[in-house]
């Protein structure tokens, strides 16, 4: 099932209360103004990328970000179970997805090879 941006800030943004809503109509009617040198003018759709960036940036700041990724990189099992590093390894490389093989990168690796592969 494919869901859009939009339907994915739409989702991602029905849940939230309190002060996280009143941050999000704050940010929306910022991240959507119309560009001021373009007429008629045309309201920015707010991408699920541009959201995400929003939101890491008010409610999960870049030292914060920081720590956890150096977390990540020094992350050894030690005395941990196997499922308990799984789930410490997997909730620390949210912060370092340079760091990571997600499925797409192993999807546009695979992808390159295959334009450089001879016919």
């Amino acid at each position: 099932m494919g869901v859009t941006d939009e339907q994915k800030v739409t989702l991602a943004t029905f849940t939230l209360k309190g002060q996280a809503l009143i941050w999000w109509e704050a940010i929306q009617r910022l991240l959507s103004a119309s560009l001021p040198d373009v007429q008629p003018p045309v309201p920015q759709v707010i991408t699920w990328s541009r959201f995400v960036k929003a939101f890491s940036d008010c409610y999960c700041p870049e030292m914060y970000r920081f720590q956890q990724e150096a977390y990540f990189i020094n992350l050894k099992q030690g005395s941990m179970s196997v499922a308990e590093y799984e789930a410490k390894f997997n909730a620390l490389s949210a912060y370092a997805t340079d760091m990571v093989d997600t499925g797409e990168k192993k999807g546009r690796r695979l992808d390159r090879r295959k334009m450089l592969e001879p016919e």
